[in-house]
């Protein structure tokens, strides 16, 4: 039996459905890098003593800045 040479790699755009809402894989990793980025952050500023509200700020800029440079590209 002869192994294949290559890797054929299609993964569905769709990762799964929710109330006929398609969830797509790119989603999931950024809500995820989006969480473990502020967890990270959180513990970070936690330890510096910097005030929560610049966290949280910042997030909110980093979103914005990653979905419409995403969008853009």
């Amino acid at each position: 039996m002869a192994l294949p040479l290559y890797v054929f790699w299609d993964p569905g755009k769709v990762a799964f459905s929710v109330f006929g809402l398609d969830i797509a894989w790119y989603g999931i990793l950024f809500a995820t890098a989006f969480l473990l980025g502020y967890i990270i952050m959180s513990r970070l500023f936690k330890k510096e003593g910097v005030p929560e509200y610049i966290r949280d700020k910042m997030l909110l800029y980093v979103v914005i800045g990653t979905v419409v440079g995403a969008r853009l590209g």
